[in-house]
């Protein structure tokens, strides 16, 4: 466009130069008829002032074209230096998000295909962190970010310089997890609904994940409208007779577990067998106990889900439950923004990739 009317802008000052040349000419023929050399000498003078002044038109019309043109030039090098890195940070997006087409994924455990972390019924699940064992979201360090991500550096230069609401939304899961685990932990130093029984044969105890046991049942009775009390005995009950019982010959133990679900069991009570109920090393004496000790742990346990009822609500659980809740609305957050950003043709932003890749107009 600048080209052709460039063209036209040189035809037009050259048309006023041939006109101007017949009118100067006619003039000059005029002048030596009245005047002689005299004439012609002044005529001379201004044509040269004039041809000079459009001489002098004609080139600067033709720079201001040609920068024009060399800033239009680095422009287009600068959209599509800006293009290829927007393709490379998108790549990280679709990968965090996992299934950005919503495509139905290979694992048929896996109902989604995301890589983002997740709000259980009572606690928080971190992203894919690489691990296939079998172990709870607790055990390993909870991430925002899949490890595939991991220390990615063009993932880094997308939160902190191209979507700082994206940064912003992964810093607030992060820090919600963090307030969640803080309150739990206040709540198991000071639950004491534990019940210790003695027989005559063995002593009932708790075991070490029953306080968390505990905790987790009364957070989903703060955040699912269908949980009450007798729902909690019923599911205490459904765990442990779906649970298995180890046996420790050595220490005269036997340690009841509650099913928890996906092929994970936790030992939540444990009876220890007095000296002399059984000999040392001998697993079958302590099998003959096994169906008492089971009874004895649900009678104890139904007295437990009673002193929970009594002290219920627990300013920690309370709590947590809330903040569950909003590290769920912050996880859908982190999904719409991540979809929202594998659509978008451009990120906006500067960074020192596209600061090498820059070229200048000057």
């Amino acid at each position: 466009m600048l080209e052709s009317d460039g063209r036209r802008d040189q035809l037009r000052i050259l048309l006023y130069l041939l006109t101007a040349g017949l009118v100067f000419l006619v003039l000059g023929v005029g002048a030596h008829h009245y005047f002689g050399s005299t004439g012609l000498t002044v005529v001379d003078l201004t044509v040269s002032a004039i041809l000079t002044a459009a001489l002098v038109i004609l080139y600067f019309r033709q720079t201001t074209i040609l920068e024009s043109q060399h800033d239009l030039l680095a422009q287009e090098l600068n959209r599509e230096a800006r293009q290829q890195h927007t393709e490379t940070l998108r790549e990280r997006v679709r990968l965090w998000h996992g299934n950005p087409d919503r495509e139905q994924p290979d694992d048929p455990l896996d109902h989604s295909g995301l890589n983002i972390p997740a709000v259980n019924r009572a606690s928080f699940e971190s992203a894919p962190n690489g691990s296939y064992a079998v172990s709870f979201p607790e055990e390993i360090s909870f991430q925002v970010i899949p490890y595939q991500l991991d220390g990615d550096r063009y993932l880094e230069d997308l939160l902190q310089n191209h979507a700082p609401d994206l940064r912003e939304t992964k810093e607030e899961i992060e820090q919600l997890q963090e307030d969640f685990v803080a309150l739990r932990e206040d709540f198991l130093k000071s639950f004491d609904a534990d019940i210790v029984r003695e027989t005559e044969d063995y002593t009932l105890e708790s075991a070490g994940y029953f306080d968390r046991w505990m905790f987790d049942f009364l957070v989903r009775l703060e955040r699912e409208d269908e949980m009450d009390f007798e729902g909690i005995r019923e599911r205490v009950r459904t765990q442990i007779e779906r649970g298995n019982t180890r046996f420790e010959s050595d220490d005269h133990q036997i340690w009841i577990s509650a099913d928890l679900g996906g092929g994970r069991s936790m030992a939540v009570y444990s009876a220890t067998l007095d000296e002399g109920a059984v000999e040392e090393g001998d697993v079958e004496e302590l099998r003959e106990y096994e169906s008492e000790v089971e009874d004895e742990t649900l009678d104890v346990l139904n007295e437990v889900v009673d002193r929970l009822e009594t002290n219920h609500p627990y300013e920690q659980v309370v709590k947590a439950a809330d903040v569950l809740d909003t590290a769920e609305s912050a996880i859908d957050e982190l999904e719409k923004l991540l979809l929202e950003y594998d659509g978008r043709p451009i990120y906006p932003g500067d960074c020192k990739y596209l600061e090498e890749a820059r070229i200048s107009s000057n």
